[in-house]
């Protein structure tokens, strides 16, 4: 496979946290490469975790049995469809914003508001 998989990385540098355990394999994969590694896992039935740029993400001490997929650098495309908006997981969510405006598609980033509980 073309993607490099690491054993037992630490994961709290991959979070806006910066706290977690470990993950058993580590991967980065790029648009090419990902189905592959996604088929890899399926096949050696290993859970797959996938995370974007690691915020509102808590990894437990114990870590993460299993292979966690990093999208921060690969799956970061952006288009509007009619009403919505296709984000791929490593997209930053200001980046989103911006376009969301651009595009004056507000609505489609409903999912993302939070509203004061008195």
């Amino acid at each position: 496979m073309d993607c490099n998989i690491q054993q037992e990385v630490l994961l709290a540098p991959y979070t806006t946290s910066k706290i977690g355990g470990y993950a058993q394999y580590l991967a980065e994969p790029n648009l090419e490469t990902a189905p592959k590694l996604v088929t890899w896992a399926y096949e050696q039935e290993i859970p797959i975790y996938f995370v974007g740029r690691g915020s509102n993400v808590l990894i437990d001490d114990p870590g993460l049995p299993g292979l966690l997929i990093l999208t921060r650098n690969s799956l970061t495309q952006l288009r509007h469809d009619g009403d919505k908006i296709i984000a791929g997981s490593g997209v930053f969510l200001p980046q989103l914003s911006k376009f969301a405006a651009r595009e004056g598609a507000f609505q489609a980033l409903s999912f993302s508001l939070v509203f004061p509980v008195p």
